[in-house]
């Protein structure tokens, strides 16, 4: 099966994966909606202010390492003929990308509350859990480290990893068919979306956290802006995932993907 119908199924189980990510992402993203409709005021309790969070980090997580290891799979793996292996390694690796997210997302449970304010509750991060000074040094420490995490696994994994992939690539034999192919192209398309949708989201609340200058009224508007712009990626790949669906196929498509395949064949013969 050529390259074009993507023969190797493991290709398919991370297509599978992230669709999965961003379509529990995007069931979520109506409370975020409304809540910013209504001037960021949260009216859905302290349940739902931790699950969201998480939700959201876990995907944010899952997806960096998808990406990172799709980016490995394909500089290593491809050299291995059982087509069983591979798929197999793919699946688990799946599974560790989704476990090591959600572990990673777990400040989110222990630090989102719900805060009361002058224009009512507000759902946000809490790193201090206590009013004394030192409490309120622990909590910037915690903050900062969280801030770098997200940042290290959600943007810096991914992006160094594709990097460093690619530049592997150009030096085997076989790169310009490598990287000629449909199966190249989208993931290099995946982990570019990825780093440009999630980069001012992540970044952003670093720079606010070790600024020193005020410049809160400009970070109130930008940061906003670069949540929605990181919610509108997930929204908008689920349609890049249908577009180019038709070329990955599982184990249990293969006779319908080959028969499409040959109708396809033959209608060409009739015109």
């Amino acid at each position: 099966m050529s390259l074009n119908l993507i023969g190797n199924y493991e290709a398919a189980i991370w297509l599978l994966g992230m669709a999965i990510s961003d379509l529990i992402f995007c069931l979520f993203l109506p409370f975020h909606i409304v809540s910013a409709w209504d001037n960021f005021t949260w009216r859905f309790g302290w349940i739902l202010c931790k699950l969201i969070s998480i939700v959201t980090f876990t995907s944010m997580y899952s997806m960096a390492f998808i990406l990172s290891f799709m980016s490995l799979e394909q500089l290593f793996f491809n050299k291995f003929s059982c087509t069983s292996c591979r798929f197999n390694a793919s699946k688990l690796m799946l599974l560790i990308s989704w476990f090591a997210a959600a572990i990673l997302s777990c400040p989110s449970l222990l630090f989102r509350v719900v805060q009361h304010r002058k224009n009512g509750e507000v759902c946000m991060d809490n790193y201090e859990n206590v009013s004394t000074e030192q409490a309120a040094s622990q909590g910037l420490k915690r903050k900062s480290t969280v801030l770098y995490m997200r940042l290290i696994f959600g943007f810096i994994l991914p992006a160094a990893s594709a990097a460093i992939c690619c530049c592997l690539l150009v030096l085997k034999r076989n790169s310009f068919r490598t990287q000629s192919s449909v199966d190249y192209r989208i993931r290099k398309a995946l982990v570019i979306g990825h780093c440009l949708c999630w980069l001012p989201c992540l970044f952003l609340p670093l720079w606010q956290h070790h600024s020193t200058t005020d410049i809160s009224a400009i970070f109130a508007i930008i940061i906003p802006v670069s949540n929605a712009l990181a919610a509108i990626s997930a929204c908008i790949k689920p349609i890049s995932y249908i577009i180019i669906g038709k070329h990955f196929c599982f184990p249990w498509m293969k006779d319908d993907c080959t028969t499409t395949r040959n109708g396809e064949i033959e209608m060409a013969d009739l015109k």
